[in-house]
C-alpha cells in the first residue's frame, strides 16, 4: 500500500544514508543488549541481528523520515533568527 501525498526522498539522498546508517547502529546496540545475558555469543549475534532489523527499518522508513527532519530542522532555525 502506498502513502499517498508524502514526501520521499531518493535513495541516493546523503540524509537517506546517513539516517539508514544510524538506524543500523541503532539496531546493532539494541540488539547487544537484548545479547548481553548470553555473554559474547550473545552479544554478537545480537548484534548481528540487531543491525539487520535496524537495516531494513531504515531502509523503510528513512525516505519518509528524512523530509519531515529537514523541514523541522528548517522551522527551528528560523525561530532562532528570531530570538
Amino acid at each position: 500500500m502506498a502513502l499517498f501525498g508524502w514526501e520521499k526522498v531518493s535513495r541516493s539522498d546523503p540524509n537517506y544514508k546517513i539516517c539508514t546508517a544510524a538506524t543500523t547502529a541503532g539496531g546493532a546496540v539494541i540488539g547487544m543488549a537484548v545479547g548481553a545475558p548470553l555473554l559474547g555469543p550473545g552479544v554478537v549475534a545480537g548484534a548481528a541481528a540487531g543491525s539487520v532489523w535496524g537495516f531494513v527499518a531504515g531502509y523503510i522508513a528513512c525516505p519518509y523520515v528524512v523530509p519531515a527532519i529537514k523541514k523541522n530542522l528548517i522551522r527551528v532555525s528560523r525561530l532562532r533568527m528570531l530570538n
